[in-house]
């Protein structure tokens, strides 16, 4: 089990050197070179590591558990670990990110845009609903229609819709912790097979990637949640495997 751990830690580093190689391209996601398909794509892989995708995948993994080792307790494990993962998501996103208050960087975009004033616009607004009402109004100016007629309509509607703080990155960290949970369970009936850890985490690394291109996270908001992703998928697998479940 500890060569497992092990093989985690060398795919998150792996993870990490990718992400900041990344970054060194997110000028050319820039928002002159956006368009909506483009944003639709990753769109559409962020939107993978959500409530619904991540329910599927837990069910699948506890599944083949069950399937392989014929122990109820698999079908458990996924309900723990599901109720679990949202506990972890709700510590990041009410706790983490609201003592954290650092702003996210399509606001700080907007900011130097001349739209808005980043630290104004979040003591104002106190809730994401809030946020996101402010926004759509702001936005709706002539002024800033003028002043964002290079960004496609879906990203700025993306915009609008993600109005929360940005340090961690929700997404990445769930994904990483998915990612890290699918592996310790395939490797706990294929033990020697190390390389099913890659595919997820290769998975994990795009969806932080398009945190990126999407101009809602930082290189540093998705590192952050990766490493803490892996760090709590870790601890949800041990915590599973004290209670039998796994």
């Amino acid at each position: 089990m500890k060569n497992h751990f092990f093989a985690i830690i060398i795919v998150l580093v792996c993870a990490i050197i990718s992400l900041v190689i990344t970054n060194l391209f997110v000028p050319f996601f820039g928002m002159a070179l956006q368009s909506d398909t483009l944003t639709t794509y990753w769109l559409l892989i962020a939107d993978s590591a959500i409530t619904y995708p991540t329910i599927g995948l837990v069910t699948l993994a506890g599944g083949f558990h069950f399937l392989h080792t014929k122990r109820y307790q698999s079908l458990i494990f996924i309900v723990f670990s599901l109720l679990m993962m949202k506990g972890i998501a709700t510590i990041n996103e009410h706790f983490l990110k609201e003592n954290l208050a650092i702003p996210r960087p399509s606001i700080s975009a907007l900011e130097a845009r001349g739209l808005l004033n980043a630290k104004d616009f979040y003591l104002t607004n106190a809730t994401k609903e809030d946020r996101r009402t402010a926004l759509m109004e702001i936005l709706a100016t002539p002024n800033a229609k003028a002043s964002v007629v290079d960004i496609p309509n879906s990203l700025l509607e993306h915009w609008v819709h993600e109005t929360g703080y940005s340090m961690p990155s929700g997404h990445a960290q769930n994904a990483f912790l998915l990612a890290t949970l699918l592996s310790l369970t395939l490797l706990s009936i294929y033990r020697d097979k190390t390389w099913l850890t890659a595919p997820f985490f290769v998975w994990a690394t795009l969806v932080a990637a398009s945190r990126m291109a999407l101009h809602v996270h930082t290189m540093e908001d998705v590192i952050m949640g990766a490493v803490s992703g892996v760090m709590w998928g870790i601890i949800v697998w041990i915590i599973n495997r004290k209670l039998k479940l796994i």
